[in-house]
């Protein structure tokens, strides 16, 4: 018979599917990487300290580079910005509060 410092603790572990556009994906993988993580760790890290913080947690940062910011702020992004204010501008737009989005969900 096995005692019970002979038996191991059986972790079932389960899967979530994250889902993004791949220059995001590529974006995280280079960032993470510098950061010396995995897109897989820094996930279960990001959901180890908000479990234990009940919050969102920490601040782990690498500064963007000069490539990096002119990328994010391109001029199609810049477009989709541009195109957002007119739409907020002319009344174009719908607000929601978060317990009718619930709602809406079910």
């Amino acid at each position: 018979m096995m005692s019970s410092t002979d038996m191991e603790e059986v972790i079932i572990l389960e899967s979530i599917t994250v889902s993004t556009d791949l220059a995001t994906k590529e974006a995280l993988e280079h960032l993470f990487k510098e950061l010396g993580l995995t897109v897989s760790e820094a996930v279960l890290l990001f959901f180890e300290k908000t479990l234990w913080e009940r919050k969102l947690p920490f601040k782990l940062e690498a500064k963007m580079t000069d490539e990096e910011y002119d990328a994010y702020f391109n001029p199609a992004n810049m477009e989709r910005l541009r195109q957002g204010d007119e739409q907020l501008k002319n009344g174009q737009f719908v607000f929601k509060t978060m317990e009718e989005l619930e709602r809406m969900a079910e």
